[in-house]
């Protein structure tokens, strides 16, 4: 019995290590927002390859 208990106070500490890391992660909501950020940016830069190398002095 007392194995028992010392395995369920191990596991109940590992839960809680666990649980105070998974609190430090940023939300789904962040990753949402930084992805179609991230996205957006790319398509813009595609997009508008032409007139940047223009700019830039690039393309003749």
């Amino acid at each position: 019995m007392r194995g028992l208990r010392d395995a369920v106070a191990r596991i109940d500490v590992a839960l809680a290590r666990l649980e105070e890391r998974v609190a430090h992660l940023p939300g789904k909501g962040f990753i949402v927002s930084a992805l179609m950020t991230t996205i957006g940016l790319m398509t813009a830069v595609i997009v508008l390859a032409d007139k940047i190398k223009v700019l830039v002095g690039v393309a003749h």
